[in-house]
């Protein structure tokens, strides 16, 4: 997965732009302490730290070095040909069949939520290019996957408790994980047509979003100790 970098220059994953040459400027190699050479730098970077992994410097003056969370390991498999569309529906059903059954051993509520939470999430795929408001069935889907959790661990929860963490994940869903992960990916889902909340709001709006529904999900983790089934000390 490529990045681009502020002055609109895409970077490669080996960190330098355009198609990765290495142009003229190959600079010195740095031992990797094992008598090899690990990589090489500028005179013009010697001074400065080696990127972590995962970052991508630009070579131009004035480029930021970035960081996307997406890019680490194989992002998209299916759309980039490495797994194969039926290899990969076969997966998810084995799996999916794996997991429902075991869910009903725990709980046959689980399953149920399971599978509710499976509907949601296709309803949010399916709705990609609809509306930005399927932001909503993404914030349910957690909540309502991770009630599964609960209903693993008492069979009868308290409904104020049940309530408390449904109102917690789905707040940490869409201010917290849903609407930041957008905001890296604004450029690119509005050249595909992807209707997301930032595209829709821009992104100052989305962060005011954003950071309502962090408040709403720090105030539910202290709200945690008072409606827990379970009594300390």
């Amino acid at each position: 997965c490529d990045v681009r970098s502020r002055s609109g220059r895409r970077v490669g994953r080996d960190g330098r732009g355009g198609t990765g040459g290495r142009g003229d400027d190959r600079g010195e190699e740095e031992p990797d302490g094992g008598g090899g050479s690990r990589h090489r730098r500028s005179p013009a970077t010697q001074g400065r730290p080696a990127p972590l992994p995962g970052e991508e410097r630009g070579g131009d003056a004035g480029e930021r070095e970035c960081f996307d969370i997406d890019s680490v390991g194989l992002r998209h498999p299916i759309a980039q040909g490495s797994v194969g569309y039926r290899a990969a529906l076969g997966w998810v059903i084995l799996w999916g069949v794996l997991a429902l059954g075991f869910a009903f051993l725990l709980n046959p509520i689980c399953s149920l939520l399971m599978a509710a939470a499976a509907g949601l999430e296709a309803g949010y795929c399916r709705l990609l290019r609809v509306t930005h408001w399927k932001t909503i069935l993404s914030g349910l889907m957690v909540a309502v996957g991770g009630m599964a959790g609960v209903f693993a661990v008492t069979v009868a929860p308290p409904a104020l408790f049940v309530a408390v963490f449904a109102l917690w994940a789905f707040t940490w869903e869409m201010g917290c994980r849903n609407i930041p992960n957008d905001w890296s990916d604004i450029d690119e889902d509005k050249a595909l047509r992807i209707r997301t909340m930032p595209v829709r709001f821009g992104r100052l709006a989305t962060s005011r979003i954003s950071f309502v529904m962090a408040c709403v999900t720090i105030l539910a983790s202290l709200a945690f100790p008072l409606v827990m089934p379970m009594r300390f000390g």
